[in-house]
């Protein structure tokens, strides 16, 4: 693996967002295959081939990249692996997912767990919801609510105070 601080990557300064170049400089500084890359990030293939080209495929619809996954990516660079992943569920407990936000809680010195809406503004994600639902384990509709590798991955990476593949380092 080479360094990741190459001055050479192509960033997007101060975005919430990776861009696909990021997404391709990552990958390359990885040195993985793309089967490799949706493996350790959780993800399908074509999902990858998406983030890599910027649109999906066969409509060529512009795709982004969230920022959460930006997080992932930074804390695979840095070897942290997903927080508390089981590895025979697939997924991260929502225990541990408390314990998470207790611990980020006392990183931040807030003297208690992290607040649901600060978690989803940290990770980008569009609900504010989410990470109730994490907590609980399940949505409203009473369907599991499960986090995800890539989730995980970023969860580790806020913990550790890892900054986003697409920020200045």
């Amino acid at each position: 693996m080479t360094s990741t601080s190459d001055t050479t990557m192509p960033r997007a300064v101060n975005a919430a967002i990776m861009t696909s170049e990021a997404f391709v400089w990552w990958l390359h500084t990885m040195q993985w295959t793309h089967s490799k890359a949706a493996q350790e990030l959780g993800l399908s293939m074509s999902r990858i081939d998406e983030m890599l080209r910027g649109a999906k495929r066969g409509t060529n619809t512009p795709t982004t990249i969230p920022a959460y996954m930006s997080l992932a990516c930074a804390a695979l660079a840095e070897g942290l692996p997903p927080f508390a992943w089981d590895e025979e569920k697939g997924v991260m407990p929502p225990e541990d997912f408390e314990r998470w936000r207790a611990e980020m809680g006392q990183e931040l010195e807030l003297g208690k767990p992290v607040p649901f809406r600060q978690i989803a503004a940290m990770l980008g994600l569009s609900s504010v919801e989410t990470p109730a639902y994490w907590a609980r384990g399940v949505r409203r509709d009473g369907k599991p609510a499960p986090i995800y590798r890539d989730r995980a991955l970023a969860l580790n990476a806020l913990l550790h105070g890892v900054m986003p593949w697409t920020a200045e380092r």
